[in-house]
């Protein structure tokens, strides 16, 4: 959220001037309307006084000796903590190159000497006003993503409530909101189906959708349908209903812990990671078409059987397209992915979807799209 100091009632105006005696008329002049106000001498003094005072607009000359106003303006606006203040410059010079270096270096007017104490005043609050219903607009924004963020998170569910799942997870959008879904439901006596799925694109659209795709899996996810059933009616009902160029890419798992087996369709979605007891490692494809994107999508399943105490890994393109310190390929990236599910098996399995990820960032790579991990013990 941003710190909205146009709310208090009085502004604060910030003057960088290394004309002492220009300031202190334009200071004199804007108490006078009943602002607070700061000066500064300089470009560095106004930068650094603009950081301790953050004040809800600045009038910046533009010749000073120490660094000129274009120049403060532009540093001032690569400051993480300042770029939203609004700077109006004040200059005697009133040629269009010089007007447009400062629109270039983030101004928001100018005001020209000689001034008029009732123009600086009217600018000042058009301004002020401005970057007040900016301010409202981002904030309005800022607290309907969190919402939707909640409300994302809501729908998938935790360990706690399925605990007779046995799995963990991990989640981290790129943004408040992503497009990487998961669900994990109790269709029988000893049956759960998972499912871990991405939605390409990184809008709020995107991140909506997952709601939909929650509730569209539900109407068919049973013991009445088997994967590859659930996820061609899937596909026939989103392809007509997804944007130009968005598609889906899914894992779906049905584990059968009554009779040792896992069936899974893959449509377009990376490999599961599948390890055993014994710590040997294999990839689980069953690779079929990506959703959306064909009327008659290719869907197949493939069904392994496993023991008590093996364990499997679904995910998202996240875990194997990091921002990595080598700059290593996707193909190395998973077999990185496939080692880190390998140590993983000392762990709970409650902590081995987050220790996957505390190990693939163990490196300093930089997680650089949504990332869903889940971990799960037969």
């Amino acid at each position: 959220m941003i710190n909205n100091n146009t709310n208090l009632t009085t502004p604060k105006i910030l003057i960088v001037d290394d004309d002492f005696t220009s300031s202190l008329i334009l200071e004199a002049m804007l108490e006078t309307d009943g602002f607070r106000v700061v000066r500064a001498s300089g470009g560095v003094e106004g930068r650094s006084l603009a950081k301790k005072e953050k004040p809800d607009l600045v009038l910046m000359d533009v010749n000073m000796p120490d660094e000129n106003g274009f120049e403060a303006c532009e540093k001032l606006k690569c400051d993480s903590e300042l770029p939203d203040i609004p700077v109006i410059f004040i200059t005697s010079m009133q040629d269009v190159a010089s007007k447009l270096t400062g629109f270039e270096v983030g101004g928001v007017d100018y005001i020209t000497k000689p001034y008029e104490q009732a123009e600086v005043t009217a600018r000042i609050r058009l301004h002020l006003r401005l970057r007040r219903a900016y301010e409202s607009v981002i904030n309005t924004y800022s607290t309907k993503v969190a919402q939707l963020a909640s409300a994302q998170k809501a729908i998938m569910p935790t360990p706690e409530d399925v605990p007779s799942a046995r799995f963990s997870v991990v989640y981290r959008p790129l943004h408040e909101v992503g497009g990487d879904f998961y669900d994990v439901v109790r269709v029988g006596e000893d049956i759960h189906d998972f499912v871990a799925a991405d939605i390409g694109g990184h809008n709020l659209g995107t991140s909506l959708a997952t709601a939909g795709l929650k509730a569209l899996l539900h109407q068919d996810m049973g013991l009445i349908y088997t994967p590859a059933e659930v996820v061609k009616m899937l596909n026939d009902v989103i392809r007509p209903i997804l944007m130009e160029e968005q598609y889906l890419t899914l894992a779906y798992i049905r584990l059968n812990r009554s009779n040792n087996t896992i069936t899974m369709v893959n449509a377009g979605h990376p490999p599961a990671i599948v390890i055993d007891n014994n710590g040997n490692l294999r990839e689980l494809a069953a690779g079929g078409d990506m959703l959306g994107a064909f009327e008659h999508a290719h869907v197949r399943s493939e069904k392994i059987s496993v023991s008590k105490g093996d364990r499997f890994f679904i995910y998202t393109d996240g875990a194997i397209e990091m921002d990595t310190p080598q700059k290593i390929t996707r193909g190395q990236q998973r077999e990185r992915l496939r080692a880190a599910c390998a140590k993983a098996q000392s762990q709970p399995i409650d902590e081995a979807a987050e220790d996957v990820l505390k190990t693939l960032l163990s490196d300093g790579s930089i997680i650089a799209d949504d990332l869903l991990l889940l971990a799960v013990e037969v």
